[in-house]
């Protein structure tokens, strides 16, 4: 099956349609899974972004940090960060600064600034789960162009990327 959560909901409407059996290796959203659970059609062999999602935020206080803050893509990979982000943050007494979702490359520029902008970055970590490897050439891109900018020692606060950073084509 598709490996991307959006390409899987397409296939997997498709599938319904003629109850063809659709294996999804490795697509995580948790919205997807939900809806196909009770399916005998589709069948997904991982677990959901929420697994990643706490995983991320465990990483976050292990780090010894107090505040968090995402920024995720407007789709349905991103869908599962903003949904459960700021729940299990505070479950894991974790303060929840911002859960920013972008719709485009100016909103990715922006909330890159922003972090970079804070105040006190030594207790802040931001999680950033693109969408797709574009979105993350562009964070990649005006995390550069601030570093470059910088006249003073480059501090950003610190970076945890779900697992979409690990494609083969960064």
């Amino acid at each position: 099956g598709p490996h991307a959560s959006v390409n899987a909901r397409k296939a997997a409407q498709l599938c319904k349609k003629t109850q063809k059996t659709l294996i999804l290796r490795i697509a995580t959203s948790t919205e997807l899974q939900r809806i196909y659970a009770g399916s005998h059609y589709v069948w997904n062999l991982t677990q959901s972004d929420i697994t990643q999602c706490e995983l991320l935020l465990s990483q976050v206080l292990l780090s010894e940090r107090k505040k968090v803050s995402l920024l995720t893509s407007n789709d349905e990979y991103g869908q599962s960060f903003s949904d459960w982000l700021a729940f299990q943050a505070q479950e894991l007494g974790l303060q929840v600064e911002e859960v920013a979702v972008y719709k485009s490359e100016a909103e990715i520029r922006e909330m890159v600034n922003r972090q970079y902008n804070k105040k006190k970055k030594y207790n802040h970590a931001l999680i950033f789960a693109p969408g797709n490897e574009t979105d993350a050439l562009i964070f990649d891109d005006e995390l550069e162009k601030l570093r470059k900018g910088s006249g003073r020692q480059f501090e950003f606060p610190l970076l945890l990327c779900s697992d979409m950073m690990h494609s083969s084509t960064l």
